[in-house]
């Protein structure tokens, strides 16, 4: 079954789905050595590396079956 993905937001965080637009900036940390090592992924070596990432995700939610969500800091 299909649910809502939450927003949360604090006066300094907001937790949210993550989007499309989040492309450059989910590059920059997966693509880091430092990241990937406590991860279960390795670290990106390309764009097309995080845009598959990034498809993987949306596919799940639009499954149903994920609940990752993107960090803001205000």
């Amino acid at each position: 079954m299909k649910h809502a993905i939450p927003i949360l937001k604090t006066e300094r965080l907001l937790l949210r789905p993550i989007a499309p637009l989040d492309l450059e900036a989910m590059y920059d940390y997966t693509s880091r050595e430092n990241v990937a090592r406590y991860v279960t992924w390795q670290a990106h070596t390309s764009l097309e590396d995080t845009k598959a990432f990034l498809k993987r995700i949306l596919n799940g939610y639009q499954q149903g079956n994920l609940l990752l969500l993107g960090i803001e800091v205000h």
